[in-house]
């Protein structure tokens, strides 16, 4: 399996970084859509359904998205937008305010 050594090695100058970019943009993409399907757990649709299986698909293909970065970023974009209305549809947000301290 090439690393990203490899790709670094046949790429221009600075495409260390790039790589390093699209990993943390994917990593922070894929916790944002985890964290949303976390309040969807008790809810079965045909579409949680789908977006599931590409969550999962994405996660075994283990490149965490330098393949295919513009495809990877726009299935997760879409996928998180879907799932904030979803949530809020729903009702199923959560309040993380703090309470207000006792007097």
């Amino acid at each position: 399996r090439p690393t990203g050594e490899t790709c670094v090695n046949c790429h221009e100058p600075g495409y260390d970084k790039l790589l390093a970019g699209w990993k943390s943009d994917f990593r922070m993409a894929l916790t944002s859509v985890d964290s949303l399907l976390h309040l969807c757990r008790k809810i079965e649709t045909p579409e949680l359904s789908a977006l599931r299986s590409r969550l999962d698909k994405l996660r075994k293909d283990r490149s965490l998205g330098v393949h295919n970065y513009a495809m990877v970023d726009g299935i997760l974009k879409a996928d998180n937008e879907w799932l904030v209305k979803f949530v809020k549809e729903h009702g199923l947000s959560v309040n993380l305010a703090l309470p207000e301290p006792a007097e």
